[in-house]
Order: structure tokens, then sequence, then C-alpha cells
């Protein structure tokens, strides 16, 4: 089977294994948006990066590298039990508070206040630190 393009002004030829290859195609699209199986994201799982809403207080943006402080996830299993399984989303804190010792996210791309992005939790990442000179 072969899928060609066709330039303007040509004829439209669909072949059977073209226009079967499209129907499989618009399926699989189908089925994974209408997918409510348990999880929701199997590839992040496992690699270390995690959806993280910025949550610094006074509210401000966040730019990309930053450290933030992992403080709670923002739907617990108490609020929806099955989101809290397939998608977890940690709310990010400015990690000065000694309560963040060794939880924290290192921001992949900036985030407004209040929005949800991407972080890093493990592994090697480039990030921002800032060290008080007292």
């Amino acid at each position: 089977m072969t899928l060609q393009k066709v330039k303007p002004g040509d004829p439209l030829v669909i072949p059977a294994g073209t226009y079967n290859t499209f129907v499989d195609a618009a399926r699989d699209y189908l089925d994974r948006r209408n997918d409510q199986g348990q999880e929701a994201h199997p590839a992040a799982r496992n690699s270390g990066i995690v959806l993280v809403r910025n949550d610094i207080d006074p509210p401000q943006a966040a730019d990309r590298f930053w450290v933030l402080g992992i403080d709670v996830p923002v739907i617990t299993p108490t609020d929806n039990e099955t989101e809290f399984q397939n998608r977890v989303v940690l709310s990010g804190a400015v990690p000065w508070i000694s309560s963040y010792r060794g939880r924290f996210v290192v921001l992949l791309e900036p985030l407004a206040a209040g929005a949800i992005g991407l972080g890093v939790v493990s592994g090697v990442c480039p990030c921002k630190v800032y060290v008080n000179s007292n």
C-alpha cells in the first residue's frame, strides 16, 4: 500500500488500502481520545517528569528552570480518586521553607501564577538556584 499526496488539480483516486489506512488512523485517534482507562499518561509516570501547578505565594510567574518546593497534590484521593490515580498534579511553592527539603521540582517551562506545566523531580536537568550571601 502506498500513501501518495495529490497535487492541486489532479484527480482524486483513493485506493481501498489507502482509504482503510485513513479509517484505521481515525479509529485509533478516537479510541485514544475516548479512552477512560486507568493509566492516563503511562510514559510520563516513569520518566521523572511530572505536572506541577505554580502556587507561589504571593502569586507570581515562574521562569523555566526555577526550583519549586513540592507541597501537596492539587487533587487528592478524597477530592477525586480516579483523577488522582490517573493524573497527579503537584502544587509547587517557594522552596525556602525547610519543610520542602528534599522535595522539589525543576520547571521545564515558564509558568504563570496558577498555571500547570511540566517539571523534573528526578534525573539530570539544568536549574536556576539563588543563594543568599548571609
